[in-house]
């Protein structure tokens, strides 16, 4: 029996989440004029502008609304992110983490038809899909100057459970009868190291920013595939056939490398002192990071041929991200010394070379209201696009605080 695996994993999937900075209102478009301990996760080189010792920790959860006009299902997510930034006489360092979790249970679907006897033939399926990610950053950069870097450790664990129900009845042709239901589990797991090259420069109404993610480099990778599955064939006749069925398998990654070279330019134009316009540009290489394999070992028991071990056939696609731009815009109006208001919007087309990624929508509303000592942010997020081959829509509310010791 051939087992299809379908790796559904992107580089994007990390940029997905918003660091929650301060910079969130504008959908963090701030490659240019990201400054302090809200650049670690934007441009490390905005470091260099930081003078203050500074703790910066924020919160979201996301609400599914809707997947697809034919299919609903529920959806639990969030991501948190806390940076720790600490400025010296010539250096300044940062320190973060970002993580996220996802967890959508697709409502089961059934499929009801009849067969050329007039006898029902039923088809049914559920999934429910999972993932944690974390990504942690060390972040320098001189003081006062344009540049900046910082390491990136990043962690995801994701994890796929499929139930598969098939029946279909025969009263002339006993050999038609079945009676099929498979269980499956797809397990994948990765840790990978990358570095960020920044560059900043400031004029007098503008700015300039350069950010430069080198491929992310793997340290350990695992892909492991369940399937348990019962098969009934012929039922309630003299022939019935009965096997039992269980897989696994694992497979091996080819190449050292998870994603490949991303940079990231940004322009920021100060319309005034109220006033500010900012753009981004992320361009993203081609990446065929590919998997050998499997290997695994089948075991079956039927009603015919008893207990037989046998090594499972398998088949895998991998979600090849393709070159693509990704623009994005963020405005924001100071209301006031202590009040700015703002909005932001991203797009990205479709990433993948085998269509599992379609275009996205992304948009931020926001404001940031500041003391002394202490800002806060509220943003609420809105985003549309294709995932899965089916239409997701996806609100969120964003939460954080930054403290300036």
């Amino acid at each position: 029996m051939l087992i299809i695996l379908l790796i559904l994993i992107s580089s994007a999937y990390a940029q997905t989440y918003l660091s929650g900075s301060d910079y969130t209102l504008l959908h963090e478009t701030a490659a240019a004029h990201a400054k302090g301990i809200s650049s670690t996760f934007i441009n490390p080189a905005g470091l260099s502008q930081g003078s203050k010792t500074s703790i910066s920790a924020s919160a979201s959860n996301y609400s599914w609304t809707k997947i697809s006009d034919e299919t609903k299902g529920r959806v639990n997510s969030s991501n948190n992110s806390v940076v720790f930034a600490k400025s010296f006489t010539d250096l300044n360092f940062a320190i973060g983490i970002l993580t996220g979790d996802f967890d959508f249970q697709d409502t089961q679907s059934v499929d009801t038809t009849l067969n050329s006897e007039g006898f029902p033939t039923i088809e049914s399926s559920a999934s429910i899909y999972s993932s944690d990610m974390q990504r942690y950053v060390l972040a320098f950069a001189p003081k006062d100057s344009h540049f900046g870097l910082s390491f990136n450790l990043f962690s995801l664990n994701y994890l796929i459970k499929n139930n598969y129900f098939y029946h279909n009845y025969s009263d002339t042709t006993p050999a038609a009868r079945l009676v099929a239901n498979t269980n499956s589990r797809v397990s994948y797991s990765i840790q990978t190291i990358s570095l960020n090259l920044g560059y900043q420069r400031v004029f007098n109404k503008y700015s300039l920013g350069l950010s430069l993610f080198t491929p992310n480099l793997i340290l350990k990778q695992s892909i492991t595939q369940s399937t348990l599955g019962t098969i009934h064939k012929a039922s309630g006749s003299p022939s019935a056939e009965y096997e039992v069925y269980n897989d696994n398998l694992e497979l091996k990654a080819v190449s050292n490398t998870f994603s490949n070279f991303v940079l990231r330019f940004g322009n920021t134009y100060r319309i005034n002192t109220k006033n500010i316009i900012a753009l981004d540009f992320s361009f993203h290489l081609a990446n065929d990071n590919s998997l050998t394999g499997p290997k695994g070992e089948r075991y079956t028991w039927s009603s015919a041929g008893g207990f037989e071990a046998s090594e499972a056939e398998g088949s895998f696609t991998l979600n090849e991200q393709k070159f693509y731009v990704s623009p994005q815009i963020g405005y924001s109006y100071k209301y006031r010394e202590d009040l700015t208001y703002g909005i932001g919007m991203k797009y990205e087309p479709n990433t993948s070379k085998n269509e599992y990624y379609g275009e996205q929508y992304s948009y931020v509303m926001g404001l940031n209201y500041k003391t002394k000592s202490l800002h806060t942010f509220y943003n609420l997020n809105y985003l549309k696009g294709r995932e899965f081959s089916r239409t997701r829509e996806v609100t969120s509310f964003i939460f954080g605080s930054k403290f300036l010791l």
